[in-house]
């Protein structure tokens, strides 16, 4: 009976010692893929960081440009009220359209 006891609590300890190392092999495991989870999340934070960058200097491009589109627009605007002002805008866009399509 004694043998068989201590058999029991062989196999407990065994199992017990088993299950703790399969548990730390996990962890061991899942903690590697965290890491490297966690360094591509600070490389597309960084790309995303240097993405943000490049939308602000963009935007800052397109308005600038918007604004001088305006201004060309109301100075071929001013140029148009003028006498002679469409046919001079015409023989221009004319001119600029047919060497585009050549």
């Amino acid at each position: 009976m004694k043998r068989i006891l201590k058999f029991k609590e062989s196999l407990i300890l065994t199992l017990a010692g088993v299950t703790i190392f399969l548990c730390c092999y996990k962890n061991t495991q899942q903690r590697k893929e965290f890491d490297k989870l966690k360094e591509t999340n600070i490389e597309l934070h960084k790309d995303l960081e240097t993405a943000l960058t490049d939308i602000s200097l963009l935007q800052a491009e397109l308005e600038m440009v918007w604004d001088e589109n305006q201004i060309f627009t109301s100075m071929l605007a001013e140029i148009e009220g003028e006498p002679g002002g469409s046919e001079i805008l015409s023989n221009l866009w004319d001119r600029h359209h047919n060497h585009e399509i050549e």
